[in-house]
């Protein structure tokens, strides 16, 4: 059973992916914009949980990419990241720093969190779906590996994560400009 559940959830994850690929409509967009869509969707979260979010924005101020597949991206790191902040003892700083760099040719992201950090002993998987890193194995285990193929497997890009131990986590994000479509 839990071998047929595992190929089913596989499955899913492979039309997930490759509805998004068809959905894929690189453009023009604004940095800014695309990074408070992003935080509106966790607002709440953030808000309940008194977490702060602290962004900054250097570089140019639009990037070639699809919008769609840069809101999963940075709604699920965000997501996560807030969802680690949650877990923190009470009175300890609850932030996310979320920072980009805007190139011609690149972007990078870094999202940094004061949670608890990633359990060493799944560290090593945490971009595998259906591995999950919260407490109490909370949440479904696909936002990371979605992430991951979005930046790797479609941008030809790359994602590390840095663990800093008790005092949290970094993912560092480079994805390169969307291929733009001849002329």
């Amino acid at each position: 059973k839990a071998e047929t559940a595992m190929h089913n959830a596989l499955n899913f994850i492979h039309s997930i992916q490759r509805q998004l690929q068809k959905e894929a409509h690189p453009g023009e967009i604004n940095i800014k914009e695309a990074i408070g869509q992003a935080s509106d969707m966790v607002h709440q979260k953030l808000r309940r949980h008194s977490i702060t979010l602290d962004t900054s924005i250097s570089g140019l101020e639009h990037f070639y990419t699809d919008p769609l597949k840069l809101f999963q991206i940075l709604s699920n790191l965000l997501n996560n990241a807030a969802d680690a902040c949650s877990h923190n003892p009470t009175g300890k700083d609850r932030r996310i720093w979320l920072l980009t760099v805007t190139e011609t040719e690149a972007l990078t992201i870094t999202i940094r969190d004061t949670g608890p950090g990633i359990d060493k002993t799944i560290r090593s998987r945490i971009f595998e779906p259906l591995i999950t890193h919260k407490e109490n194995h909370e949440g479904t285990g696909l936002g990371l590996s979605i992430v991951h193929h979005i930046v790797t497997q479609e941008y030809g890009g790359t994602i590390d994560n840095t663990d800093t131990g008790p005092d949290g986590a970094t993912f560092i994000i480079y994805l390169p400009k969307a291929k733009q479509p001849p002329a």
